[in-house]
């Protein structure tokens, strides 16, 4: 695997892979300027501007060559499931095609299959915490029927606090377990809304 620059504003999820490459040339450009010029400043400890230059050149070549190319088609597919009616209609499909978008659009085509499963460490970590929680004392059935509820509560904007104060009652009078507010709250429900 390659050494490819990675630094903040030129590898956004935000911006499309043709702006990124516009934005990876205006960089070359920069660095033949400054060693046009006598002021080139490598952004890297030791790092000549031929190498410097290297690297762009060659991030470039892999966005706009077929592995960039093979990404921004794999969005397309997915801008088009995320947009059929059927899927659209499963909020859960709809917000993991979101989170593979969001992927692809990252990924300029330059990384090998580790780099681009690396960026799911995270959401791994995190499900298998939520996994745990969910599996843990008391009944997991009392937690997912919590958790079905703030799903399906029928005002989306009710704040966790109003929901957990609520539950916390219909719990203790459904399964006769004291559940607190604050636990409800802050270890069974998500930290997003939905």
């Amino acid at each position: 695997m390659g050494k490819f620059p990675t630094f903040d504003g030129f590898r956004s999820p935000d911006a499309a892979r043709k702006e990124r490459v516009e934005l990876y040339k205006v960089h070359l450009a920069r660095i033949k300027q400054e060693v046009d010029s006598g002021n080139y400043s490598p952004r890297v400890i030791g790092e000549s501007a031929d190498e410097a230059s290297s690297y762009w050149l060659q991030a470039i070549e892999q966005m706009e060559g077929p592995p960039g190319r093979a990404w921004d088609r794999l969005c397309e597919v997915l801008v088009a499931a995320i947009e059929d009616v059927v899927i659209g209609s499963n909020q859960t499909a709809t917000e993991f095609l979101e989170i593979m978008l969001s992927v692809a659009r990252t990924v300029d085509g330059s990384e090998d299959i580790d780099c681009v499963m690396g960026v799911f460490g995270p959401i791994f970590k995190s499900q298998t915490a939520y996994t745990n929680s969910m599996n843990s004392k008391p009944d997991p059935s009392i937690r997912r029927w919590v958790l079905d509820q703030w799903w399906d509560r029928p005002d989306k904007s009710q704040s966790k606090a109003a929901f957990s104060r609520q539950h916390s009652e219909l719990v203790r009078k459904k399964y006769g377990v004291s559940i607190t507010s604050d636990t409800i709250s802050r270890d069974w429900l998500p930290n997003n809304k939905r």
